[in-house]
């Protein structure tokens, strides 16, 4: 079809050279009367862009309206795939989000029960009874004094709350806090007859506490002794203040002395002949004199410390098993 249209071109150019030269000049006069002839066709650079615009130039109305419907579902083809990518790198994107947050929502519940069950360790100091509630610390039973005030106190809080109250119903039920000023009060404005009965109660106190206190010691098992060292343990690493100092077990084996403190009594003698103070100054001197001293003469007083050893660990094992509350 393209090459019958090129010669149907060639064919029109051809007439149109003739006409021109066969037909006398045109003047201005009768220029503007003129009918135009048809020119030359337009230059076309390829035979697929004349084709195509050739067949446009020929195509029907219907085919027009075919070829643009074409064109409009291509376009809306298009529109539509753009939207389903755009809707997959959203669902892709809200699901990666999901994701990261069911992570996140994991990870603080591993992080929740470690936290848990670190929060269930017992600590050093702490026992189970059988029925797996915590022991309380021996020391919630040590002797403790009570002044004289405190005396007063306990006797007083309970019939002064119910004083307070029928006075001022309005005021029911008053706080520990307005009783306890209220018997402060009482306290203050008392005579030294009047207290004499609560001191004489806080003097008894003093006076028997040491030897309950020594009954209590002597009640304390082994294991008592270790809780109660593993508590100090703790309120030393805290920062506490309120340690309880117990007196050294009686029935525990003794550790033997180590190959310094041995060297350390032989020399006691000799320092203080010299005038060198007990405590701190002598035991710097001996261990001064024991870095100096040879390997040959360190093995006496290691061997003596070495020989006692085995007979402890034996004593101290009898003296943990002796206990009454199993480890």
């Amino acid at each position: 079809m393209a090459a019958q249209l090129n010669r149907l071109f060639a064919q029109r150019l051809a007439i149109t050279t003739t006409a021109r030269t066969l037909l006398p000049p045109i003047t201005a006069a009768h220029a503007s009367s003129r009918v135009a002839l048809p020119l030359a066709a337009p230059a076309i650079s390829s035979s697929s862009s004349f084709a195509t615009a050739a067949a446009t130039q020929t195509q029907t109305p219907a085919q027009k309206k075919r070829a643009a419907a074409a064109a409009a579902r291509e376009k809306e083809r298009a529109q539509k795939a753009k939207e389903r990518e755009r809707a997959r790198a959203a669902k892709l994107k809200e699901k990666e989000k999901v994701k990261a947050a069911k992570e996140k929502e994991r990870a603080k519940a591993r992080l929740a029960k470690e936290q848990a069950k670190e929060a269930k360790k017992l600590k050093p100091w702490e026992l189970l009874d059988a029925d797996g509630k915590k022991v309380p610390l021996p020391t919630e039973t040590r002797p403790r004094i009570q002044s004289a005030w405190i005396h007063f106190l306990l006797q007083r809080l309970p019939t002064l709350k119910s004083e307070l109250e029928a006075a001022d119903p309005s005021q029911v039920p008053i706080g520990a806090p307005a009783v306890a000023r209220r018997a402060a009060d009482e306290w203050r404005s008392m005579s030294d007859s009047a207290k004499e009965p609560y001191t004489s109660a806080a003097a008894r106190q003093i006076a028997e506490r040491p030897a309950k206190l020594a009954e209590w010691e002597a009640s304390l098992t082994a294991q008592d002794r270790a809780r109660i060292a593993a508590y100090n343990r703790h309120l030393g690493k805290v920062g506490g203040k309120n340690q309880i100092k117990i007196t050294r077990d009686p029935k525990r084996p003794v550790k033997p002395a180590t190959a310094f403190m041995r060297f350390l009594s032989a020399k006691r003698e000799e320092y203080d002949q010299e005038g060198v103070g007990r405590g701190v100054p002598q035991a710097r001197k001996a261990g001064e004199e024991w870095n100096r001293l040879g390997e040959e003469a360190k093995k006496t007083y290691e061997a003596a410390y070495q020989a006692e050893m085995p007979a402890y660990k034996a004593a101290l094992d009898e003296y943990l098993r002796s206990t009454t509350v199993a480890a």
